[in-house]
């Protein structure tokens, strides 16, 4: 009986140690927020014109991905503010090192992109095609790298970024177009999925 008991005992520490450690400065509502930018960009394309003005496409999705950002970066901020705590924003220091190469990488394969198009203006000539497979892929080596900060149910949101976008790549080769839907199901599906882990897994069993 001593036995298990002490076992149980180990065992509650541990958790309440993950508890204390898990990084909270993604929250579900934030990441929502995302993901409803997501459709709204999705439908922003649908009324675009893209095989006449590629170059769109680029700035949708850019401009997604900056507002994403921007609420996430008020989130964290808010979040040290209220906290009053220095070791919140050490952690926050912690996550953005972790994600900061991949997002330089995503930034630069981008950036090889516009110049690209800017030199072609036909749709189907130019490869904006690959941008929403390897924004995914490079998300989710950022998510992976930030795990074991994070509960460790987010590795099957990374997971599934880097299933999406791998797969993506591989249906979209030889079409190589580029729906609306494609960055729906990939970000919008992925970033609610990742809303509804930290909702589930980390404020609802805190509150």
């Amino acid at each position: 009986m001593h036995l298990q008991d002490a076992l149980s005992d180990i065992a509650e520490i541990r958790a309440s140690l993950d508890r204390n450690q898990t990084y909270r400065g993604f929250r579900s509502m934030a990441i929502g927020v995302s993901a409803i930018f997501v459709l709204i960009g999705g439908l922003v394309q649908m009324h675009s014109d893209l095989h006449r003005f590629p170059s769109r496409y680029l700035d949708i999705w850019l401009c997604v991905a900056v507002g994403s950002l921007v609420v996430t970066a008020i989130e964290m901020i808010v979040r040290g503010r209220v906290s009053n705590d220095l070791a919140v924003w050490k952690m926050h220091g912690k996550v953005a090192s972790a994600l900061l190469p991949s997002f330089l990488v995503g930034a630069l394969v981008t950036a090889a992109l516009v110049i690209e198009t800017k030199q072609v203006v036909v749709l189907e000539q130019n490869n904006l095609w690959l941008l929403p497979g390897l924004w995914a892929m490079v998300y989710s080596l950022g998510l992976f790298s930030v795990c074991n900060l994070l509960h460790r149910a987010t590795r099957f949101a990374a997971l599934y970024f880097l299933i999406a976008g791998c797969t993506y790549l591989l249906i979209n080769w030889t079409v190589r177009n580029v729906e609306a839907w494609h960055m729906i199901a990939i970000f919008g599906v992925g970033q609610l999925m990742l809303a509804f882990i930290l909702y589930w897994k980390v404020e609802r069993r805190r509150g």
